[in-house]
């Protein structure tokens, strides 16, 4: 990138920098590129004087320190917590200097976390059991024989049974179908095991809960 700024370019950049134009808006200005400028600024000290803690200086200032986190393992999320940043700032920094970024694997990203991830792989997810109170009818509703339910009732099976979860449900709740074949109520009673990463969370847990 040097090569290109030959020295009347230079002195053009140096004069722009003096009138207050920033690394990015001079880059636009003379068609080349915003690191190309903070490096010419950085080399040539004496034609592009510092302005406190705003243009160049801070610029390689919060290079050095993105770099240090990145290299100690942390995500873009979190350096931009740490900084006080914004993630897409801290993504931009990190994508304008690729040779300073190298390409990290998930492991080393997510260190022993991953680990214990990929340790649990095999552990079958706990089963996600309803309470038994699940089956029980919905109080100030009356529950239907299955086959005489109306094709817009809720099919949630219930059971007045001392033990509904082993008992034989012959009846449906009822209430009118909000969500496919179930009523609200119900309807938040029938979700499944949960997503692949909530699966790898409830094996996780099991594992650190028997530590």
């Amino acid at each position: 990138m040097s090569s290109v700024f030959t020295p009347e370019l230079v002195s053009t950049a140096a004069a722009l920098w003096s009138e207050g134009l920033t690394a990015s808006q001079i880059a636009k200005r003379l068609g080349v590129s915003r690191n190309g400028v903070i490096g010419v600024a950085s080399r040539n000290r004496q034609l592009f004087p510092g302005r406190g803690e705003g243009a160049a200086e801070k610029e390689q200032k919060d290079l050095a320190e993105v770099e240090l986190l990145w290299a100690a393992g942390r995500t873009q999320v979190e350096i931009a917590e740490v900084m006080g940043r914004s993630a897409s700032s801290i993504h931009k920094i990190i994508k304008s200097w690729p040779d300073r970024f190298p390409k990290r694997s998930k492991k080393e990203v997510l260190g022993d976390y991953a680990v214990q991830v990929q340790d649990t792989a095999s552990i079958p997810p706990p089963r996600r059991k309803p309470k038994p109170s699940a089956f029980s009818p919905i109080a100030g509703l009356t529950p239907m024989l299955l086959w005489e339910a109306p094709a817009n009732a809720c099919r949630w099976p219930v059971s007045t049974s001392d033990n509904p979860e082993k008992a034989v449900c012959l009846h449906v709740c009822g209430d009118r179908a909000a969500h496919g074949p179930y009523c609200s109520h119900h309807a938040r009673l029938s979700t499944g095991p949960g997503t692949a990463p909530e699966r790898n969370a409830d094996r996780l847990l099991l594992v650190l809960g028997s530590a």
